[in-house]
């Protein structure tokens, strides 16, 4: 049997929360959306949020809230997926393409200051498989920030990290920038068959989040029939998160008898101050990705090239040269809560002797 790239991670107890809301006859929004909002504010240790129909309106409340300007520019990441460009775009809003650091895939610290340098309004910061931005730097700055952690949910960072290990606060990924992004698509690192949830740091930042949601129309707003998934998803995430990262580990240990190396996934500059989550396994290819590809349907395993789906695969982007190399050269393999021993033997055996 073929082990599949990605998994739903949907489990029967997920599912036994939306049938009650079938049941209940409460399928659009209505409390669920409500406990949702209040798990998520609990849970990234935010003062607001609100739970929208899609990751693209997340991004249009964002940009509502922080009064930009028609034709204003806002940096963007090659690697991000394609509705960053496309909301932008439709917002009225000049994208502008900022290379990526060549290890982590985030935006790079020097390209980001060098775009600045040219009257930049924004950026959206979006860090891949897990991944950690340089979001402290950048708000530090001075520079309007958004950040996507859709699929980074659960990395964190330490506030002044001493030698000794201790550290003055520990802020989950998503408390850093004003707003914050947390898609709930199906491939996205919590899922509620589709959604997003938009978090407001301060109370500050929440009263025009609040504003704009309380004049959205009704059709904006995610139903409790993805809430009540949503809800479960969350519950369970920080559990789901450990059992992945063992099977991370394991894979990981088999990968180092290989001539590829997995995706950095924080900023060396930053690797110290921060923790990554987990998602899916990704491994930076020394070589030819249909050789890989092959070999590993050989082995019933189903890999994945990481960006197909993103902007650096619809648009040429020369000026983006390291985001085309890791577009070029990074595979997905599977690796989530639901894999069985089985699986992650064989994903591991294969990693282990990869051409």
């Amino acid at each position: 049997m073929i082990t599949q790239t990605f998994s739903s991670n949907i489990r029967r107890k997920e599912m036994e929360a939306v049938l009650t809301c079938m049941v209940n006859e409460t399928v659009g929004p209505g409390d669920m959306n409500k406990r949702l909002i209040s798990q998520a504010k609990e849970f990234f240790h935010v003062e607001g949020a609100v739970a929208v129909r899609s990751p693209g309106i997340a991004l249009k409340f964002a940009l509502d809230c922080l009064a930009m300007e028609k034709g204003s520019k806002i940096a963007i990441s090659p690697l991000a997926p394609m509705w960053h460009l496309s909301t932008v775009i439709e917002y009225g809003l000049e994208p502008v393409f900022v290379d990526v650091d060549p290890q982590s895939g985030v935006i790079s610290r020097e390209e980001l200051q060098k775009a600045a340098a040219d009257g930049l309004s924004a950026v959206i910061l979006y860090a891949p498989f897990g991944g950690v931005s340089d979001s402290f730097d950048v708000v530090n700055s001075g520079l309007v920030a958004i950040e996507d952690i859709s699929e980074s949910c659960g990395a964190f960072f330490y506030k002044n990290l001493n030698e000794d290990g201790s550290y003055e606060e520990k802020i989950m990924a998503g408390g850093v920038c004003p707003y914050t992004i947390v898609g709930l698509e199906d491939r996205d690192s919590l899922t509620a068959g589709g959604g997003a949830l938009l978090l407001a740091r301060s109370r500050r930042d929440s009263a025009p989040l609040r504003s704009r949601a309380e004049e959205a129309p009704l059709t904006d707003i995610l139903p409790d029939i993805n809430c009540a998934l949503g809800f479960v998803q969350l519950r369970e995430f920080s559990k789901n998160q450990e059992v992945c990262k063992k099977i991370e580990t394991v894979f990981a240990e088999s990968l180092l008898s290989t001539n590829h190396t997995r995706l950095q996934q924080v900023p060396l500059q930053e690797a110290r101050n921060a923790e990554k989550s987990v998602y899916s396994f990704p491994v930076v290819i020394n070589g030819s990705m249909q050789s890989l590809t092959e070999f590993t349907k050989k082995k019933e395993i189903q890999v994945a090239t990481a960006f197909e789906n993103r902007i650096i695969a619809k648009m040429e982007l020369p000026e983006c040269k390291n985001a085309r190399a890791l577009y070029l050269r990074t595979a997905l393999f599977p690796l989530y809560f639901r894999l069985s021993e089985k699986d992650i033997e064989k994903i591991s055996k294969t990693l282990q002797f990869l051409p």
